[in-house]
């Protein structure tokens, strides 16, 4: 049973990192997006 949860945890604690990895990515594409945008703009 320790062990279920501790994979669990790890599971969930790997979801988190890879959710806040997208959102940096997502989030700086849309910024260099922005960038261009007002350069050609």
């Amino acid at each position: 049973m320790l062990n279920f949860t501790f994979f669990c945890y790890d599971s969930a604690s790997i979801f988190i990192y890879y959710f806040r990895f997208v959102n940096l990515v997502c989030l700086y594409f849309s910024c260099g997006v922005i960038r261009e945008d007002s350069e050609h703009g």
